[in-house]
């Protein structure tokens, strides 16, 4: 093994913690999550583990923290030159620079990709459980992101107490801000071209429209994870949700039917 310096300090930077540190939080929210599959699973024998939108949900939470963890791995691996070199043979890409870029960009599609995931997740979640329990709210939840969320958790669907809900609402509000940050490469527009101030954790974070925004970490990503799971598995929790005998998840089912 023959590790770059140059490259993985660079890389060391743009994580901001050590690697192995990032992946073994993605290895609590992993475990922490089967557990809470493992004692759904438990608790409503009669669940199909196979198309129950309930337990799918967390399945595919597990499984967007075993590909960032694998995505990690690789990484680790791109910063060592022999590897590099067995792996990666035509003459542009043994420039040093050309190396670098790769190398970069890698861990920023990594990191894209785990954020884009999380609010993909939540957002098809929400939208299961509102259609599984009133499809004719938000136009058979088909609404945008927002109306769904505020329908779900509202005194009408799940009736969320208030500071559960100012709570969940913040978190949810936050993921779209990033799933938006993702989509147009970091930068920040509002579409009144006004600056925004958003709060998460107690914590307040201000985007300017038009400017990049240096504040989604591998921290704050690992962060919301960990709440996102926690909020899937109070959604899950409630009466109206768990009493149900079925809730299908469309993509289950359509794999099954695949298959």
């Amino acid at each position: 093994m023959k590790i770059d310096k140059r490259r993985a300090r660079a890389i060391t930077q743009r994580l901001g913690m050590p690697g192995d540190v990032i992946i073994q939080r993605l290895q609590i929210v992993k475990e922490n999550t089967f557990i809470e599959k493992q004692n759904l699973t438990t608790a409503h024998p009669n669940w199909n583990i196979q198309k129950d939108a309930r337990l799918l949900m967390l399945g595919k939470l597990i499984n967007i923290c075993e590909i960032t963890q694998f995505s990690l791995h690789l990484l680790r691996k791109a910063l060592d030159d022999e590897w590099y070199q067995s792996n990666l043979t035509h003459k542009t890409q043994q420039d040093p620079e050309y190396r670098m870029i790769l190398t970069i960009e890698w861990e920023r599609a990594t990191k894209y990709r785990f954020g884009m995931s999380l609010f993909t997740l939540t957002e098809s979640s929400f939208r299961v459980f509102l259609r599984s329990i009133d499809s004719t709210a938000c136009k058979g939840a088909t609404s945008p992101f927002e109306s769904i969320s505020k329908s779900l958790l509202g005194p009408k669907q799940l009736g969320f107490a208030g500071a559960d809900r100012k709570v969940a609402e913040e978190l949810l509000d936050f993921i779209r801000i990033i799933r938006n940050l993702i989509h147009n490469d970091g930068v920040f527009f509002d579409e009144d071209g006004k600056d925004k101030v958003a709060t998460y954790r107690d914590r307040q974070y201000i985007l300017y429209n038009g400017k990049p925004v240096d504040f989604v970490s591998w921290k704050l990503l690992l962060d919301l994870a960990d709440d996102i799971q926690r909020l899937l598995s109070q959604v899950i929790s409630q009466p109206k949700i768990c009493s149900r005998s079925e809730v299908l998840d469309p993509y289950g089912v359509f794999q099954q039917g695949a298959g």
